[in-house]
């Protein structure tokens, strides 16, 4: 498990229209990505990352900051597939499918 600050590696943007509340990018992820979620408030959140088989295969959690957040995604210990990344904070969960390809 890996916590994070947001405070210290968010882009900060006055401008919050069209922002997804969660995205996950590039598309494919080969070995390193990024988690980009929005937060209404400061919040703790947790990343859960779970396999075809719904097997949660990586958590991470961190405290968030009202507005714009992107977390870095490094996917070298998992192999490739289709996964579903589940977000949790105080504002509420959703979630996300996503692909890992390696080379």
């Amino acid at each position: 498990m890996t916590d994070f600050c947001a405070r210290d590696i968010r882009g900060i943007t006055n401008e919050l229209k069209g922002q997804g509340l969660l995205g996950i990018y590039p598309q494919p992820i080969r070995n390193e990505g990024n988690v980009s979620f929005l937060l209404r408030e400061d919040s703790e959140f947790m990343l859960d990352i779970r396999n075809i088989l719904g097997e949660s295969v990586k958590v991470m959690k961190g405290l968030g900051i009202k507005g714009h957040n992107i977390i870095p995604f490094n996917s070298e210990d998992l192999p490739s597939g289709a996964y579903t990344l589940i977000f949790q904070s105080f504002n509420g969960h959703t979630m996300r499918q996503f692909l890992i390809t390696k080379d």
